[in-house]
């Protein structure tokens, strides 16, 4: 466990440098932060970062900044009913991924993306986010540069995890103190902590204070009650659908795709969900590519950015990199194609 905050994470954080913004999405004020790459960096691909189911676009701001350096137009999402976003009368998922593509047109129709070279810009989901990014991959996919996911996993259909339902249901009420909340704040689903310090600065920024002074967690506490996708009292047939439903998450989708998964984490202790993924990706080629990349972060669980907050940033920045050198030899390719012969 490391409680001494690291010279890195000080001196991102110091220099955290972003817009809030909001726009309006199915009569729903999203809000996302924008940061902007500096104007000496080579300007790359826009890229929407999406955060889990309990989190907000905040879990991001130490992946975000390294992003941003790199020339990178980045916009840290918070989906309805979570961080700074308004609630809504009822949620699901396919409204989340209306949400997330909204913003990643906003790279392009509002913040001046289309000026670019690479035009079309890259989701990145974690947990819940990356199936909200898997979404976006198989609606949206032909306006998107690429999808990538963090520890989310796809299961076989008849898999005993399948049905388990979301980790969390009704958040408890809220405190007259922060003292008292934070004693409260943990890690969902619960895994060993090894950066506490990523706790202590993500806390705050994860509760506000009512009108009555209660301080409360900034998000619905009802979200998951209110999601058509998580119905406790399923029929057995509408059980089977969904079952199935779930285990073709990886089908269809429309761009290219990378896979990343924690070493310990609770989602991926089993094998056979790693070897499921592995034949779905190959079996239904996302974006018609002949390999989609499954990448194990090391020494880590659950919360990948958590466990290994610079691994995360370098294998991201490895993953876009690549895609970025690819598109240009493929224009370059396509800019250089041989004169028939008179």
């Amino acid at each position: 466990m490391t409680n001494r905050t690291p010279a890195w994470f000080q001196q991102v954080i110091s220099n955290l440098n972003y817009e809030d913004h909001h726009l309006d999405v199915d009569a729903c004020s999203i809000h996302y932060q924008l940061f902007h790459p500096p104007p000496q960096a080579v300007q790359k691909c826009g890229v929407v970062l999406v955060h889990g189911g309990g989190a907000h676009s905040r879990w991001w701001d130490w992946t975000a900044p390294f992003l941003q350096k790199d020339g990178h137009l980045v916009a840290c999402i918070d989906l309805s009913g979570q961080g700074d976003s308004e609630d809504r009368e009822s949620y699901n998922m396919n409204t989340n991924a209306l949400e997330v593509i909204e913003v990643a047109r906003a790279l392009q129709s509002v913040h001046g993306l289309q000026k670019l070279i690479t035009e079309k810009p890259v989701v990145i989901g974690h947990s819940f986010g990356g199936w909200i990014t898997m979404l976006c991959g198989r609606y949206y996919g032909e306006e998107l540069g690429g999808i990538i996911v963090l520890d989310s996993s796809v299961r076989p259909a008849n898999h005993p995890n399948n049905m388990r339902g979301p980790p969390m249901k009704k958040k408890k009420p809220g405190t007259k103190t922060r003292e008292e909340l934070r004693k409260r704040f943990r890690l969902m689903p619960p895994q060993p902590v090894k950066n506490n310090y990523l706790l202590d600065y993500i806390f705050p920024l994860s509760v506000r204070e009512t009108d009555e002074g209660v301080i409360v967690w900034k998000d619905d506490p009802n979200r998951f009650q209110k999601n058509s996708d998580y119905n406790p009292n399923y029929t057995q047939e509408e059980a089977i659908e969904m079952d199935t439903r779930m285990s073709q998450r990886l089908r269809g989708i429309q761009c290219r795709m990378t896979i990343m998964w924690g070493e310990h984490s609770e989602f991926f202790q089993d094998p056979a969900v790693v070897e499921y993924m592995r034949r779905e990706v190959e079996a239904h080629s996302p974006g018609g590519t002949q390999h989609t990349p499954i990448i194990m972060i090391p020494d880590s669980h659950h919360h990948v950015m958590f466990d290994q907050p610079l691994v995360v940033v370098t294998a991201l920045q490895t993953v876009l990199s690549g895609w970025l050198a690819a598109d240009e030899q493929e224009s370059l390719g396509s800019r250089s194609l041989p004169m028939a012969k008179m």
